[in-house]
Order: C-alpha cells, then structure tokens, then sequence
C-alpha cells in the first residue's frame, strides 16, 4: 500500500506524532543526563552509572515489558509509561532547578535515569505491539518500519545535537522539553480509539 493511505488512517497518525514527541525527548535525554551528572560531580565512575541507568532496562525489563503489553490494553499502557514519565522528567527539572551537589544528588539522578530508562522501555514495547490493533495486516510492515524511522531519527539525529543547544540556555531546559513533549504525547495518545479488541 502507499503512504499516503497510511497517513488516512487517524489512529496511526495519532501514535505515529506521540512516537515522535517522545522520541525526540528521549534524545535530548540521553545527552543531558550525563551532562547533569558532570556538573554535580567529577567522578568518572558515577557518571558513567548515569549513562549506563538509562540503556539497562533494555537488558533487563525488555522481555517483562513484552508480557505486558500481551496481557494489558496497549492504549492504557502507552498512557501510565508515559505519565510516569513526565511525572520523572518534572522531578528532574526540580533537581535541576534545586542545583544540589554532591554524590547523593548523582545517585538520585541515577534513580531517576533508570526509572526513566524503565519507562521508555515499556512505552517503546507497546508503541510496536498496539500497531496491529491500529492498522490493517497489509499496512503493518510499512507502519513499523515509519515507526522506527520516526525513533532513530528523533532519538539518534535531532535530539542528541538539540540537548547541546538546550543545555546552553540552562540544564533544566531539557528535562523540561522532555516533560512538554511527553503531555503532548500523552493528549494524543489519549484520543486514540481501539477499534478492535485486545
């Protein structure tokens, strides 16, 4: 099928803008986490933890994370991942606004960052897996494929660089534009309708 008649379909339209709100958060994310944790702290160890909270819910909850959105209704899914997302992301804003320093604020932002990383991981999961529910069987392989497209380009090519310019005005700047695009994902998602059952 063409794009085009993919593009028709409202639900799909729906996910696919959510998709590329939250991902685009998520790439600014994975810069300004390790960047906060190098203003808190000089510790290569400690900032190396920060980066790595955010990739190891995919090592660890990645299979979970599959039996859960088998077993729950997807749409719901999608909306708690994300609204304790941005429940994560405006607390990141206050420690960031707060200006703590020392090693128990870099420990918080672990916690924080892996809790996040936790999140994503179930989002991600059910973004793929609510796709079959959304469009027709022969759209499937076209709608996966915008689905991943719309990921890496926001999560690996805009959002990273845009961190950087972000974090030059202020370093609660980004978590903020984290939690702004994760309300606007979380409206649209909201207005998804399932039309077939789980």
């Amino acid at each position: 099928m063409k794009t085009a008649s993919l593009w028709h379909n409202r639900n799909f339209r729906l996910l696919f803008s959510a998709s590329a709100f939250t991902n685009l958060g998520d790439g600014i994310l994975a810069v300004a986490f390790p960047w906060f944790a190098t203003l808190l702290t000089r510790d290569p160890v400690l900032i190396g933890m920060v980066a790595g909270a955010r990739q190891l819910p995919w090592l660890l909850l990645s299979l979970p994370a599959g039996v859960l959105t088998d077993r729950f209704n997807r749409r719901n899914i999608l909306l708690v991942a994300d609204s304790v997302r941005l429940a994560l992301a405006l607390a990141a804003v206050g420690l960031a606004v707060a200006a703590p320093s020392g090693n128990a604020a870099v420990y918080l932002l672990i916690g924080l960052t892996f809790l996040l990383g936790s999140a994503e991981v179930v989002r991600d999961n059910t973004a793929q897996t609510i796709l079959p529910n959304l469009v027709d069987a022969p759209q499937l392989e076209q709608a996966n494929g915008l689905l991943w497209s719309t990921e890496q380009l926001a999560g690996q090519f805009i959002g990273p660089p845009l961190a950087g310019y972000l974090i030059g005005f202020a370093i609660a700047l980004p978590f903020g534009i984290e939690a702004a695009m994760l309300a606007l994902a979380i409206g649209l998602v909201s207005t998804i309708r399932m039309p077939r059952v789980e």
